[in-house]
């Protein structure tokens, strides 16, 4: 007869075997499902800030554009007085950080529309547009129609129009 005797305590290799493959198995589920988890919250976050940056964005040009003077398109560029930058005022992308180009006497200068810290993780901006619509409409009576779309470098896109109040020029 095969009794176990007290000398036969204890796990066999085969068991030791099994038991590491199902712990490695479940480690390997483990960790692909924490990997999976970490590269959604990561586009989340990264969607997000995208999002907020370029909402800041339109909300700084907006304030400028609204209040502006002599609104004008000259080719693609849109010209404008501000009562922050003064006149001959426009905004352009350079290396990713969107600026205002001002008159300052005789010679231009760029500034940063926002600080250079908002600009986080890579994050730019690809392509702006500003258009001013001119034609003859209801808006027309009040002020222009101008709209602008920014197009962040990670595809997200914002655009979104605003009603240019001041028509006179200073």
């Amino acid at each position: 007869m095969n009794r176990k005797t007290k000398e036969n305590k204890g796990f066999t290799f085969i068991e030791m075997l099994l038991s590491l493959v199902l712990l490695g198995f479940l480690s390997l589920v483990v960790g692909a499902g924490s990997t999976t988890a970490l590269n959604v919250y990561r586009d989340g976050v990264g969607y997000a800030e995208s999002r907020a940056l370029s909402a800041t964005l339109l909300m700084a040009m907006e304030n400028d554009l609204r209040y502006a003077k002599d609104l004008r398109m000259e080719g693609d560029t849109v010209k404008f007085t501000s009562p922050y930058y003064g006149n001959e005022s426009s905004f352009l992308v350079e290396n990713g950080r969107v600026k205002v180009q001002r008159t300052v006497g005789e010679s231009q200068e760029k500034v940063l529309l926002l600080g250079e810290k908002m600009y986080s993780n890579g994050l730019g901006v690809d392509s702006l547009a500003v258009m001013v619509d001119n034609s003859d409409t209801v808006e027309g009576e009040y002020g222009r129609k101008v709209t602008v779309t920014i197009t962040m470098n990670d595809g997200n896109t914002v655009s979104t129009s605003l009603l240019n109040i001041n028509m006179g020029k200073q």
